[in-house]
């Protein structure tokens, strides 16, 4: 069965994407195609799993830098999926309305109702202040994914312009303990569920519901709007996500100057991370304990899954470098 022409509205198909499947397994599948993803989503491979799409545009090189193998399902390894450095821009702003319940636990009726309602009054809230209309609407099983068209780059000053809008409207709109804004959707390299597959943890199908070709699209300035709205209301302050200056080239070179060998960078959840091979403060600590990280606001940090490790810190790890050569990197 081919793709539903409101999915492929909505999401820009055909372009290059992941399509990601999680459960007991991770499967992956790289294409610009949509009948290729039709063929992948009743692939024996994938059966019992939630299926993900990656929803913004991916820069040029990420297939080869990535080493991807194209219209084909495989098991990623480590560093084999896309992530937050592989966005060359945001095209979906997606905004995730959840009922608050038990972990691993449907939504009743009601509570995909409250979620809906949500859904309407902050559309409605935007639409007033100069927004333009969804460009789709999809029922994810729990609850509902509303996205607006935008075309952003990935930068960090986008990221902390986003991260401002989401914790504005999460704490504008959120009812605790009911329904909640996910605000973890702002991510560049955001997975979202894919219109016509199964939802698993709800049994139910995630179901697209509307799509527009004609939906104008959110620019910077609307969303500052959203922001300075916020604070003329006199609603709580937003805390002001402070910018850090490391670079992975500032980190390494501090690496290098102290002659510490170090895997390869990788990329996390919270940001870039090398394991240290060994620890600073014990030799004695191997393997995948001791690392030093950039989170992805640019700040450094150190950490050491040992006991005699856990309470150091960044600052820590600088002294110990220090004690131990006589030199202070300071580059």
């Amino acid at each position: 069965m081919p793709i539903d022409a409101r999915v492929i509205t909505l999401f820009g198909l055909p372009r290059l994407t992941e399509i990601r499947w999680l459960g007991k397994q991770r499967i992956s599948l790289v294409t610009k195609d949509p009948d290729c993803i039709a063929e992948a989503l009743v692939h024996p491979e994938v059966a019992g799993l939630d299926c993900y799409i990656v929803i913004n545009e991916l820069v040029d090189d990420v297939v080869s830098r990535r080493d991807m193998p194209i219209d084909t399902l495989y098991s990623p390894l480590v560093g084999q999926c896309v992530a937050d450095s592989d966005i060359a821009r945001h095209i979906l702003l997606p905004f995730d309305f959840d009922p608050v319940r038990a972990t691993g636990t449907a939504a009743d009726p009601d509570q995909i109702a409250l979620a809906v309602e949500m859904r309407d009054r902050l559309v409605e809230y935007l639409s007033r202040g100069g927004w333009p209309n969804p460009a789709g609407d999809v029922f994810s099983g729990n609850g509902r994914h509303t996205y607006f068209k935008t075309d952003l780059p990935n930068t960090r000053e986008v990221q902390l312009t986003l991260h401002s809008l989401y914790a504005a409207l999460a704490g504008q709109f959120d009812q605790p303990g009911v329904v909640k804004l996910d605000t973890s959707v702002r991510s560049p390299a955001q997975l979202m569920r894919l219109p016509g597959t199964f939802n698993y943890k709800a049994q139910r199908t995630c179901e697209i519901l509307s799509a527009s070709e004609d939906a104008a699209l959110v620019t910077l300035e609307n969303i500052r709007d959203v922001i300075d709205d916020h604070e003329e209301q006199g609603l709580p302050k937003l805390s002001a996500a402070r910018i850090g200056e490391y670079t992975p080239e500032r980190m390494e070179s501090l690496l290098d100057f102290y002659s510490l060998d170090y895997a390869a960078p990788r990329e996390i959840s919270q940001g870039i991370m090398w394991i240290l091979r060994p620890c600073p403060f014990n030799e004695n600590h191997g393997a995948t304990s001791p690392m030093v990280m950039i989170t992805k606001a640019g700040w450094p940090k150190f950490k050491c899954k040992h006991d005699s490790c856990l309470e150091l810190k960044w600052k820590d790890f600088r002294q110990q470098l220090f004690l131990q050569t006589g030199k202070w990197w300071c580059c």
